[in-house]
């Protein structure tokens, strides 16, 4: 079943003004109850809102989003907030008799505060669906908390925990990657990608929690599996929330190597592109970016200059000349004055397989485990392109080789220099034999540089 996603083009002029809602630390609660509007736009660009009637023949859904909107990923978490938003904003708010209301809350990036916030939208507010989480971890906590409750649909756009829909997926009967994806399967094009260049020693820099063991195994064991060659001393962790990067990019310029690929996330990101660009590095050894070292959220506010040039992979390629994508990269920017970044894409995403679950159910959402399967036989044109699942619900993508460039307005974004097409989660290796290894992890990295067991070797 392809589900055509709705032109955004004629909306854009709408979306002028979106509220924007923080909290504090760990504690903020934005509450938004969606009634079912029109809006339209008025001479000298008034807008004028009426409510639509409503049926009151069924339960409203009721979906709880957990992001960080405050910590040190929260510019990441307010544009994920941000693009579940502009979804209802530019789509109806009553699909199949049934009217959305939705609380977002503030995890600060933290497991226990997740936790508590999830627990109070299942029990108090009522939630069916839980969209969120933005960390690995975080998202990790969340799936284990909810995989024993069949009425809640755990839906997950960000959080890329690649266990999730791989050795650990029968753990969590009622979760879909709605928009999501694996940590390692855009690294794993990387490598490969990394290999055909001609590199062929490389050094990684990589934040210590499991998204970053994940994207880095993920690079490694491809690279290696190819041939080429990673020092296990010449891995670099960082504590996630890092905020002096210099100490590890002097140690990078002291290696002998090819290439360097790193991957840090939040505050983390901006101090070690600044001291890769001062230190001279960037002109002298060539750096590969994990899919949100460069994600527009990360580098919008960088000068052009530190990172222009810079390349990654990434399934969300905001300069990729696609309808789809230039559509949303236009609305989102006319609404919020911002190049989209993959978080905003994966939200709106998320909604997307949401509403067209919705309709295809008649708004019957008391089985969970319809809900899933719905999901998983869409193909849904989504602002990352066609999106459709594989048989343990992780999203098949078009994976980019990435360019960051500077647009004749002074922004920078990311063009596509290569694609590789219908990369799943387990590319360039069989489930079967890939499953056979471990998840990646600090100990474990797939290298087959050094003779660990890993798919392919």
């Amino acid at each position: 079943m392809r589900t055509r996603w709705r032109s955004l083009a004629a909306s854009t002029a709408l979306l002028a003004l979106i509220a924007a809602a923080c909290g504090t630390p760990g504690g903020g609660t934005t509450t938004t109850t969606a009634a079912p509007t029109q809006t339209t736009a008025a001479p000298g660009g008034e807008t004028t809102t009426t409510q639509a009637p409503t049926t009151g023949e069924l339960e409203p859904l009721r979906i709880g989003v957990l992001q960080p909107l405050t910590g040190a990923i929260a510019a990441s978490g307010n544009d994920a907030k941000d693009g579940w938003e502009l979804y209802w904003q530019n789509h109806p708010t009553e699909i199949a008799g049934r009217k959305i209301e939705w609380r977002v809350e503030d995890t600060g990036g933290d497991p226990d505060t997740a936790l508590q916030k999830v627990d109070e939208l299942v029990q108090n507010f009522g939630a069916e669906i839980i969209v969120g989480e933005l960390l690995a971890n975080v998202t990790l906590a969340l799936a284990d908390r909810l995989a024993d409750n069949p009425d809640v649909l755990f839906v997950v756009p960000i959080g890329s925990a690649d266990d999730m829909t791989q050795r650990r997926r029968d753990e969590f009967p009622n979760m879909i990657r709605a928009g999501g994806w694996t940590s390692s399967q855009t690294s794993h094009v990387l490598g490969d990608w990394a290999y055909e260049q001609g590199y062929r020693k490389v050094a990684t820099m990589c934040t210590d929690y499991a998204f970053g063991h994940e994207m880095c195994g993920g690079f490694v064991h491809v690279f290696t599996y190819r041939g080429g060659e990673v020092d296990p001393s010449q891995q670099l962790w960082n504590p996630l929330g890092t905020q002096d990067m210099s100490t590890y990019v002097t140690q990078l310029a002291d290696m002998d190597v090819d290439a360097v690929f790193a991957l840090q996330v939040g505050g983390s990101v901006g101090d070690f592109l600044t001291n890769w660009h001062d230190f001279g590095l960037k002109d002298r050894i060539p750096l590969l970016g994990g899919e949100v070292l460069l994600d527009n959220s990360n580098i919008r506010n960088l000068p052009p200059e530190v990172v222009e040039g810079l390349i990654s992979s990434g399934h969300w390629t905001e300069g990729r000349d696609e309808p789809t994508v230039t559509e949303f990269v236009e609305l989102v920017d006319a609404a919020t004055g911002k190049i989209p970044s993959y978080y905003v894409a994966a939200t709106w995403t998320a909604a997307q397989y949401i509403q067209a679950a919705l309709e295809a159910l008649d708004g019957d959402t008391s089985d969970k485990q319809k809900m899933i399967e719905a999901m998983q036989g869409f193909e849904l044109e989504t602002p990352f392109g066609i999106s459709r699942m594989d048989s343990y619900g992780n999203p098949i993508y078009d994976i980019a080789i990435r360019r960051v460039e500077v647009r004749d307005d002074g922004r920078v974004w990311n063009v596509p220099v290569e694609i590789y097409e219908n990369v799943d989660q387990f590319w360039p290796f069989t489930p079967e034999e890939y499953l056979q290894q471990p998840v990646y992890s600090r100990e474990f990295q797939g290298n087959l540089s050094v003779g660990e067991p890993a798919a392919g070797g």
